[in-house]
């Protein structure tokens, strides 16, 4: 069956719950009904700054790896209280059911530390003719290649076990090995037989490859996230009409989801419980709209859709639930923890905040109480602060005495700031110089995303006015910067 596969750890976590997908012709779910957001701990409501810029890149049972575009470094951090160090970039984070492992790949060798019993195992690599080279790692299991005599052998290293053995099942042939968490039980493998991409589970307790499929020509950008049960992909990434296929480990039947035909280039995908969840990334910094930046969930059994977050920037899985770097309106930005209910329905918990809202705030403002446009040659600077850029923004000014305003646009500002530099002009009906003394304000910020709802600051009221304040002299009008 074919298979897209990423480099990045998408939507995917290990589950146990049998997915049975309805026959019939493909079409979009109706608009999803949302999901209740809740916070389950102290660690949830303390604010964990790094998060805003912090792009999320592992999650295990006791912590998470984040990294941050431009930096060299990652950074480990515990759920319960925010605590964490920092590492290499070059730093992965696994788990099995019960442990999380942080492995530290070097040019020369492949550290492995147990952070439940603190314990280390060492697996040596290099670069030359002969040597095993860094192929992956996935739960306790580091894995290398090694080529002799043109033929190459896969090696898993299992932490706590004496020595490596070669894994069994590998098609002769296969080139271009990498290994990636799949399941604590399975490691997810990606080749090259012949000309054909192709991919394959590992089954970590006995070493041998299973379930060996075709990729997709061409759809080696799209993202993959394997259960116990099933394998889901998506296709035809980086355009306007990406699919989503899911696939019956046990009957290897592949069905098709439903999603809304829109531009995709980092569309993710998982399993939680029967549900398959999915998200374009990147929502919140986009300028357009688009029915995927939800972070929505599918029961392929009824074709019942539940809007999870607003957006996404990036997720990971872990053992016991699948973690978004994400956002809602009512929620904030932050990592959320998505599980299986009681009824197997997703339930999303809040595990850290970024201390950042998801929707446009209007965040503060430079506006004096009186404006003298005589003070500065006839002009003044007005400045306007938001909690994000990419939003249209409506300013309305009003002198209080003579009712008289001013009414600005600002198209998409590229910064979280507006500023109006007012020379006084284009107040009222026409072109006429404005009086000094007191005026009211109004801003409405519209989002171009469509994620959450117009900001507004409501006219303050009036302001005391300077008594008798002269007019300003006339001049062009500039627009807001």
């Amino acid at each position: 069956m074919p298979l897209a596969r990423s480099t990045r750890r998408g939507l995917a976590v290990a589950v146990t719950t049998v997915l049975t997908v309805t026959g019939g012709a493909l079409s979009v779910p109706a608009p999803a009904a949302h999901a209740t957001v809740t916070a389950d701990s102290a660690a949830a409501d303390a604010a964990m700054p790094f998060l805003k810029d912090a792009r999320l890149v592992d999650a295990g049972l006791t912590g998470f790896l984040t990294a941050t575009d431009g930096s060299f470094d990652k950074r480990w951090t515990r759920y319960t209280d925010g605590l964490g160090s920092i590492y290499s970039n070059r730093t992965q984070l696994r788990s099995t059911r019960t442990a999380d492992y942080l492995v530290f790949v070097g040019s020369v060798r492949i550290q492995q530390r147990n952070l439940k019993t603190s314990s280390s195992s060492e697996v040596f690599v290099g670069n030359l003719p002969g040597e095993p080279r860094y192929a992956g790692s996935a739960a306790d299991a580091v894995f290398t290649t090694v080529e002799a005599d043109g033929a190459l052998t896969l090696r898993q290293h299992t932490h706590g076990r004496e020595g490596a053995r070669a894994v069994t099942g590998l098609p002769a042939g296969a080139k271009d090995l990498a290994v990636a968490p799949g399941t604590p039980d399975d490691a997810l493998l990606t080749f090259t037989d012949g000309t054909r991409q192709k991919w394959a589970l590992i089954d970590l307790a006995t070493g041998a490859v299973h379930e060996v499929h075709d990729r997709t020509p061409g759809s080696a950008r799209g993202d993959v996230a394997v259960s116990d049960t099933h394998v889901v992909w998506t296709e035809n990434d980086d355009t306007g009409t990406p699919e989503v296929f899911l696939l019956d480990r046990a009957t290897d039947v592949v069905r098709q989801i439903p999603i809304a035909h829109a531009r995709a280039s980092d569309l993710q995908v998982g399993l939680v419980g029967r549900w398959v969840v999915h998200g374009e990334a990147g929502g919140l910094t986009s300028g357009d709209e688009n029915p995927l930046y939800a972070v929505t969930a599918y029961d392929p059994d009824t074709g019942r859709s539940v809007k999870l977050l607003d957006h996404l920037t990036s997720s990971a899985a872990a053992p016991d639930g699948l973690y978004v770097r994400g956002g809602s309106v009512a929620g904030g930005e932050g990592l959320y923890k998505i599980t299986a209910g009681a009824d197997g329905a997703p339930v999303v918990t809040r595990a850290a905040s970024a201390g950042t809202p998801t929707k446009v705030e209007i965040t503060g403002n430079s506006v004096p109480a009186v404006v003298d446009l005589d003070e500065n040659g006839g002009s003044t600077s007005l400045r306007w602060d938001l909690s994000r850029a990419g939003v249209d923004v409506r300013i309305t000014l009003r002198h209080v005495r003579t009712g008289k305003a001013l009414v600005v646009t600002e198209t998409h500002p590229s910064t979280p700031s507006v500023t109006l530099d007012w020379d006084g002009g284009h107040i009222g009906d026409g072109y006429e110089a404005a009086p000094n003394g007191a005026y009211t304000w109004e801003v409405v910020a519209r989002p171009l995303n469509g994620i959450g709802p117009d900001a507004a600051h409501p006219a303050g009221g009036p302001r005391r006015a300077a008594p008798d304040a002269p007019w300003s002299p006339a001049a062009p009008a500039r627009a807001p910067s």
